[in-house]
């Protein structure tokens, strides 16, 4: 997984949330195995929840770089200005 899609400041949330999507996968994978519906659908919403915030981490990265473009963009008109 490449952590470029998010905030190195996030990377340590990231890990946690991609590390609990992984666990979850796996166990509910291994209850539907089983034929433990009931049980595999707790760890396929708790795999849900790692994949809403997965995405709102993702989302926050792509919100700072807009941000960080429209200062850039800012700062080279300035500079035209001056000139």
């Amino acid at each position: 997984m490449s952590n470029f899609s998010f905030l190195e400041k996030d990377t340590k949330e990231v890990i946690r949330e991609y590390d609990c999507y992984i666990d979850c996968l796996n166990k509910a994978i291994k209850h539907v195995d089983q034929k433990e519906y009931a049980e595999a659908i707790t760890y396929f919403e708790n795999i849900i929840l790692s994949l809403k915030e997965l995405n709102r981490l993702k989302t926050k990265k792509e919100q700072h770089e807009a941000i960080r473009k429209l200062f850039r963009q800012s700062d080279i008109e300035r500079i035209k200005e001056l000139l």
